[in-house]
């Protein structure tokens, strides 16, 4: 049902916070206005069996038939193909679909430009009877539509109050606010796409019947294109200045102050502090932040409930806490009070450090379990996930064997001094195509706690560099060049032929 915004753009709501359908990711809109869509109808009804306008009016029903995902009864079908289910949410597809339907636009336009330059000619005199007769017909079912929907505001607006979508959305006492402005926004939509449409038509049928030349053809349809965008983009309003959040920048005034005690990150707690992405401009290393779609080991992890434990916190090497609400433990001491709390953790550890110890535990569970566990030290003993055929000895650090020469996005550059053989840790999260190399020679990295990383490192001193491989990189490049060979390959077969 959700299609109904390429006609009326906001029958679902204008986004968050009025947005009441189906989707949670309906932060935008593909709505493309109706001059388009008018030309689209042009391009079809005119030009149907041409290879290009076919191939663009199938690919547009693919696309919609994708988007629609769970809605169609092909869904489960298609989505065993891989690269398609790797669409986290089948909407997003909607932004091709508006591709196509542009480009079947342009056809159209092409098409009433040829013909007001006398180099194109229609169907016979029966055909373009028969498109005004379609045009009337649609202007005529869009007023009645209108008339039908806000002719009884009142009793509109309770039949609103009714439908489960917005019933559900909106609960509480603004349930009847809510549905007066959706109301109100159905309506204004309604009728400017009657008044937009029969403008749009009766330009195109002057066009069809070559009573405008190309400049007033072009003319008139962007002054209607223009007036039918401003009248919805209108509705958003740009924002001159956002006020400096003032948690934010109590945050940065304190963290200024830290950047002698070496690298470190923090913990943001709460929805409010924890979905700021803010963190990374600022260059402050959080743990916390919105990522559409995070690395399963470290989620994990988190859904079993590692970022309540401060041991586990201390790997991933988390200093500060920051807390718009007043924590209360032993190992956390108080160190900036306001409109945020800092608190600044004892049990934080050295972004890499050596262990001379081994337990195996597989599974998030299981190793999250482990650091219940009070006798449990996680710096001297490393988890991992399988066994390790090298040689491993137990050890004392004090901190100091692990010095980071450089430390990029993609680079991580340690100089290590290994008393004995033993396993080096870094606490960045594991991931497979990150590669490691001791003394420039390629070893394995270890899963370690579930989501970080390990080597493994002989008795002496070693340069241990992590580096991000290219393979993926070049991967994408090879489908990126055979997508457009592809294409340049379509597009030359589509060509017409002189």
């Amino acid at each position: 049902t959700e299609v109904l915004i390429y006609i009326y753009p906001r029958f679902f709501g204008l986004i968050p916070p009025t947005y009441w359908g189906h989707s949670p990711f309906w932060l935008s809109t593909t709505a493309f206005g109706i001059v388009p869509l008018l030309l689209v109808l042009t391009a079809v009804f005119f030009r149907f069996r041409e290879k290009a306008v076919l191939f663009f009016v199938l690919l547009s029903v693919f696309i919609l038939l994708m988007a629609f995902g769970g809605f169609t009864p092909i869904y489960k079908l298609l989505y065993q193909i891989p690269i398609i289910n790797g669409f986290r949410n089948p909407s997003r597809w909607l932004a091709y679909f508006a591709f196509s339907m542009i480009t079947l636009s342009a056809y159209g336009l092409d098409l009433l430009a040829g013909l007001v330059t006398g180099k194109q000619g229609v169907q016979e005199q029966k055909g373009r009877k028969a498109f005004y007769a379609l045009l009337a017909a649609l202007a005529g079912l869009s007023f009645f539509v209108y008339l039908g929907f806000s002719s009884d505001q009142n009793g509109t607006i309770l039949a609103l109050q009714k439908w489960e979508g917005i019933k559900s959305r909106f609960t509480g006492p603004y349930l009847g606010n809510y549905a007066s402005e959706i109301f109100k926004m159905i309506s204004e939509d309604m009728l400017k796409f009657f008044l937009i449409f029969s403008l749009a038509a009766g330009t195109v049928v002057l066009a069809i019947m070559r009573k405008l030349n190309k400049a007033l053809l072009a003319g008139m349809l962007a002054v209607i294109f223009a007036a039918d965008m401003l009248l919805f983009w209108g509705q958003f309003k740009l924002v001159e200045k956002i006020s400096e959040d003032p948690t934010k920048t109590e945050i940065l005034s304190f963290m200024e102050k830290q950047q002698n005690k070496g690298p470190y990150r923090v913990f943001p707690m709460g929805q409010q502090l924890s979905m700021s992405n803010w963190y990374m401009s600022e260059k402050i290393e959080s743990i916390q932040g919105y990522h559409s779609a995070p690395l399963k080991n470290f989620n994990d992890m988190l859904q079993q409930g590692a970022l309540g434990k401060l041991s586990y916190l201390g790997l991933l090497n988390v200093r500060y806490l920051l807390s718009l609400e007043k924590l209360n433990h032993p190992l956390l001491k108080a160190v900036h009070e306001g409109n945020v709390n800092i608190y600044e953790s004892a049990m934080v550890f050295p972004r890499s450090f050596l262990a001379g110890e081994i337990l195996a535990l597989k599974g998030a569970e299981a190793i999250a379990k482990k650091f219940d566990d009070p006798k449990f030290n996680p710096i001297k003993t490393l988890i991992l996930e399988e066994e390790v055929r090298e040689k491993i000895e137990p050890l004392n650090i004090n901190g100091s064997e692990v010095n980071i020469a450089s430390y990029t996005p993609n680079k991580v550059v340690l100089t290590a001094k290994a008393p004995v053989d033993c396993m080096l840790v870094l606490g960045d999260i594991y991931y497979p195509e990150w590669e490691a190399f001791v003394d420039g020679k390629k070893t394995k990295i270890f899963q370690a706690y579930g989501a970080l990383r390990a080597v493994h490192l002989t008795k002496g001193e070693h340069k241990v560099e992590f580096v991000y491989g290219k393979k993926i990189f070049y991967i994408g490049l090879l489908i990126s060049l055979l997508t457009l060979a592809v294409i340049i390959g379509v597009f030359g077969f589509l060509r017409p032929k002189i």
